[in-house]
């Protein structure tokens, strides 16, 4: 009876751990897309900005990235 029981354990901890491994997996695959597309998205508004070409709002639409986020960039490049 008490294998039986430990069997049983080992098996709910193996597919509670397999369970937490995958959903914490994909929260961080997630996390890393979401960074790097930003990251991204800033340097397209960064080569556009210095290059000059469009508005505030015409990179915004392009990028994804708030006004806000266009203008403290476009803030660094002219410092």
């Amino acid at each position: 009876m008490c294998q039986i029981m430990e069997d049983f354990r080992d098996e709910i901890t193996a597919d509670v751990t397999k369970k937490v491994t995958q959903e914490v997996t994909a929260d961080v695959t997630k996390k890393v897309t979401e960074d790097v597309t930003k990251k991204n998205n800033s340097q397209t508004a960064v080569k556009l900005l210095e290059k000059k070409m469009g508005t505030f709002e015409d990179i915004s639409e392009i990028t994804g990235l708030s006004i806000d986020e266009i203008k403290e960039l476009a803030e660094k490049i002219n410092n």
